[in-house]
C-alpha cells in the first residue's frame, strides 16, 4: 500500500504536472506572446491608425488629390499588414500544433517498440 502511494506521489503527480504544462499552459503562453508581439509591432505598422483615418488625407491637408493618393496607400498598408499578422498567427498555431504532437508521437513510438518486444527481448 505504501508503494502505491509512493508511486503516486513521485510519478503520477509529476506526470500530471507535465501534461498540464505541455498541453495547456505552454500553448496559452505561446499564443499570448504572439498576440503581444503583434500588438508591439502594430506601433510601427499602425494598421489601427490606418483604419481609423481611412478617408482622411495625408498630413491633415484637405486636398482632394491627397485623399485620392491616401486611399490606395492605406488600403495597401491594411492588406499587407493583415497578411503579415495572419502569417504570424498561423505560424504560431503551427508551432503549437507541432509542440503538442511531440509527446503523442513519442508515446506512439514507445508503444510500437513495446508491441514488437524490442525492450523485452532477451
Amino acid at each position: 500500500m505504501f508503494l502505491v502511494h509512493l508511486v503516486k506521489i513521485l510519478v503520477l503527480d509529476d506526470f500530471y504536472s507535465f501534461l498540464d504544462f505541455w498541453f495547456f499552459h505552454l500553448p496559452q503562453k505561446i499564443f499570448r506572446k504572439t498576440l503581444d508581439f503583434i500588438y508591439s509591432i502594430d506601433a510601427d505598422i499602425k494598421i489601427k491608425s490606418h483604419f481609423k483615418n481611412f478617408f482622411t488625407p495625408f498630413y491633415g491637408e484637405k486636398s482632394f488629390i491627397l485623399l485620392l493618393v491616401s486611399i490606395p496607400f492605406r488600403t495597401l498598408i491594411i492588406i499587407l499588414g493583415s497578411l503579415f499578422y495572419s502569417i504570424i498567427i498561423i505560424s504560431s498555431l503551427v508551432l503549437i500544433l507541432v509542440l503538442t504532437l511531440i509527446p503523442v508521437i513519442f508515446f506512439l513510438i514507445f508503444l510500437n517498440i513495446l508491441n514488437h518486444g524490442v525492450l523485452l527481448r532477451k
